[in-house]
């Protein structure tokens, strides 16, 4: 996966993990695969990067503090897109320009 898809599905999760965390409601694989348009592989590839890097508690699905500090800045603002699917397939994410 390119380093700029990686990083923007990265800050996408980050940013949809805070905001379920804020709101006392704990995400799972199989809503976050439903409402963003990458496959459930690379999402689980990138929750692991970031469990690894210590943003995540993969155990628990929760945001460690540090990735909820992140999460809440990515929420702030406006995030690259990511590609929608076409016809059920997820599509590379693209940088906007």
């Amino acid at each position: 996966m390119d380093t700029h898809v990686r990083l923007t599905l990265a800050a996408h999760l980050l940013k949809h993990l805070a905001r379920a965390q804020s709101r006392g409601v704990q995400l799972d694989l199989d809503h976050l695969e439903a409402t963003l348009p990458e496959s459930r592989g690379r999402i689980r590839q990138a929750l692991s990067r970031l469990h690894e890097e210590g943003l995540v508690d993969l155990g628990s699905m929760r945001l460690t503090l540090e990735g909820f500090a992140l999460g809440r800045a990515f929420a702030a603002r406006k995030l690259h897109p990511l590609d929608k699917r076409v016809a059920g397939r997820p599509q590379h994410a693209t940088m906007a320009a």
